[in-house]
């Protein structure tokens, strides 16, 4: 077969211009798309979402196992095709992100893992319907969390909380921090069939505690009215929080603060 001829329709320009500094949720960012593919942007704010497709042009391209980048204690490598890495022998990146706005030739994005000067090969719209998956199962376990800094698996596990509820606010992140105390309290998965979680909080409490847990109906229970508990449950083992009624001011507060600030009560029984 005859190499195919790939052609770059655009370029990232970025505040990020070291991949090694650049922080694992990425930056704000903007897709400066050529001039002659004008036309393929037509109708793209239709979309709230969109996926970026971009050649990692300093990627490494020999190696096929490395250690993954958010593990920062030691651990044994693992195979390129099973991780996001930049490395790998076809570099091309793959970043689900959101289409704040158009101007023209220009897309301006959040969490892009790109850095400035990045070429891009792709652009294609999320679905909603064909893309998410709400129960697939990945490795951001109990165990892959417990090797990460704290403040990176809060900012992964926010992520995905965000993903669920729909922005990244002070509630998702309380939500979050319930998860995080939870997964560390029982030392399993939140993907646990036997996990199950009643919450009577505000919506978006409720919401990232759903989205951390990936749950169903059959795992996950809201009460009303909102009272601010949450009980989790494994098994005959308990751990029951209520959200303190202290007025964060951001969400950076939040993930600042330790536990006691976080719930004014945290009562825990182990199996």
């Amino acid at each position: 077969m005859e190499n195919p001829e790939l052609k770059f329709i655009g370029r990232i320009v970025s505040p990020a211009t070291d991949s090694g500094a650049l922080p694992m949720q990425g930056v704000g960012a903007q897709a400066h798309i050529f001039d002659e593919y004008s036309a393929a942007l037509d109708d793209i704010d239709e979309h709230s979402h969109i996926w970026l497709l971009c050649w990692l042009h300093e990627a490494d391209r020999d190696r096929l196992k490395v250690v993954p980048r958010r593990i920062k204690t030691a651990s044994p490598p693992k195979g390129v095709f099973s991780l996001r890495s930049p490395v790998r022998p076809n570099p091309i990146g793959l970043t689900a992100t959101r289409l704040l706005k158009r101007e023209g030739n220009v897309l301006f994005l959040e969490h892009i893992d790109f850095i400035d000067g990045t070429p891009i090969v792709d652009i294609k719209p999320y679905s909603v319907g064909w893309d998410s998956i709400f129960s697939a199962g990945n490795n951001s376990t109990y165990a892959t969390y417990a090797k990460m800094d704290v403040r990176d698996a809060y900012d992964d596990m926010l992520r995905q909380a965000a993903n669920f509820h729909g922005d990244a606010c002070i509630g998702t992140t309380l939500g979050m921090r319930a998860a995080y105390l939870a997964m560390n309290h029982f030392k399993c998965d939140l993907q646990t069939k036997s996990l199950k979680v009643t919450v009577a909080a505000r919506g978006c409490i409720a919401d990232a505690v759903q989205g951390s847990m990936q749950a169903g109906n059959k795992r996950f229970t809201r009460l009303e009215p909102p009272v601010g508990e949450i009980v989790f449950i494994k098994d005959d083992a308990r751990l029951e929080l209520t959200v303190t009624p202290t007025k964060f001011a951001s969400v950076e507060a939040v993930l600042a603060a330790p536990d006691k600030e976080v719930f004014s009560r945290i009562a825990g029984e182990s199996k």
